[in-house]
């Protein structure tokens, strides 16, 4: 099992992102690591297995497994691979602190456990954008010129691959 945690505040409240992180059907605007949700849901329903899309390989299966006012957690499982992520919203009045875990397990994750430290971050920024109403598709990740946040590029190493 590994984790990755991250941390930032958004320009946004509570339920703002707690609604962008419940709207399943946008999940893969914001998350790359999720290209498409078989489903015609607005909204996730606690516990429905969404059949998904993603960078892993063989077919995978999103269930949100706890939905809170202050919080979200969902689970990510294609073969060899399952990602709980959590994701916890603290109300800050007219910003919100924003926690996202990722914990992986099996053999898949263990393989790619190197390029993982930076997603989280990643999928924070994105949320940011998407929260504060800009848009996702500005933040990218490129295995040779690494993470692009705001035309910045923050380094990462040759033939990793952190868009998830």
């Amino acid at each position: 099992m590994t984790q990755y945690t991250a941390t930032r505040v958004l320009r946004a409240d509570q339920r703002t992102i707690r609604d962008i992180l419940l709207d399943i059907g946008q999940l893969s605007d914001w998350n790359p690591a999720v290209h498409s949700i078989d489903t015609d849901d607005q909204i996730a329903a606690l516990g429905k297995r969404y059949p998904a899309a993603t960078r892993l390989p063989g077919r995978a299966f999103v269930t949100y497994t706890n939905i809170q006012a202050d919080g979200v957690v969902w689970r990510l499982e294609a073969p060899g691979a399952v990602e709980e992520g959590r994701w916890r919203i603290t109300d800050l009045g007219r910003t919100s602190e924003v926690t996202h875990t990722m914990v992986h397990t099996g053999p898949v994750f263990m393989l790619l456990r190197h390029t993982m430290r930076a997603v989280p971050d990643l999928r924070l920024d994105r949320l940011r954008l998407r929260a504060e109403g800009g848009h996702a598709s500005a933040l990218h990740a490129t295995p040779a010129s690494g993470i692009v946040l705001g035309g910045r590029v923050a380094p990462a190493s040759p033939g990793d691959d952190v868009e998830l």
